[in-house]
């Protein structure tokens, strides 16, 4: 009997993981209400479930506010290229939709590519900003790489984090979970990705990332 009620016990250390989440998850919607701080939001998102909830080291919301804080300034900054080019990319579709002809069907497949290569590249930004210290220019240049080196992987990524997106959109509550409960599935993928990317020697100072 003793064992049921054991912190220990698999049932609590499921439903800890759940609460967790749900923490982590609302915490990245309030601090994604003022728009321009999505970027550093989804930094924190991606950090503390990895390393809390993934890898038990420290408190879900303190290493969320943690991440957030160092990562504010290019977090902002990459949030809000990643917003202005989704504006462009929504105004070109915009545009297209008004042509009735040959042109405008090339052009909307061509967006359509362009489209699909500024998402996925929002895709790794972010866990990258999270894990190496990189300029804006270079987070963009690993973010690219490491999409189209892993398209498979990509590709699955890009259909999980799809579905929460449209989850949120249609039914809004859903993101008191969702946003956690999709990275916490993406991270199973990009850690993997992420790892062939970290020096030998990284894991010295902070191992839990090489576990």
């Amino acid at each position: 009997m003793g064992n049921l009620f054991s912190i220990d016990n698999g049932f609590f250390n499921v439903m800890g993981k759940v609460f967790d989440i749900m923490v982590v998850s609302l915490l990245w919607f309030i601090c994604c209400l003022p728009i321009v701080t999505i970027g550093p939001a989804t930094t924190a998102l991606y950090y503390s479930v990895v390393k809390s909830i993934r890898r038990e080291r420290g408190y879900v919301s303190k290493e969320f506010f943690h991440s957030f804080k160092v990562n504010l300034k290019q977090g902002t900054i990459t949030g809000l290229i990643f917003t202005f080019l989704a504006g462009v990319m929504a105004f070109n579709f915009y545009i297209v939709k008004q042509m009735d002809s040959k042109v405008g069907t090339i052009l909307f497949g061509i967006y359509i590519v362009m489209s699909f290569l500024i998402y996925i590249t929002a895709i790794y930004a972010f866990p990258n900003l999270s894990r190496f210290t990189l300029t804006i220019k270079g987070l963009f240049k690993n973010a690219i790489i490491m999409a189209i080196s892993h398209l498979p992987s990509t590709i699955l990524m890009a259909v999980i984090v799809g579905i929460a997106a449209f989850s949120i959109w249609y039914l809004v509550l859903v993101v008191i979970f969702v946003p956690g409960l999709a990275c916490y599935l993406v991270s199973f993928i990009m850690e993997k990705i992420l790892k062939k990317y970290t020096p030998e020697d990284a894991g010295q100072a902070d191992a839990w990332y090489m576990e």
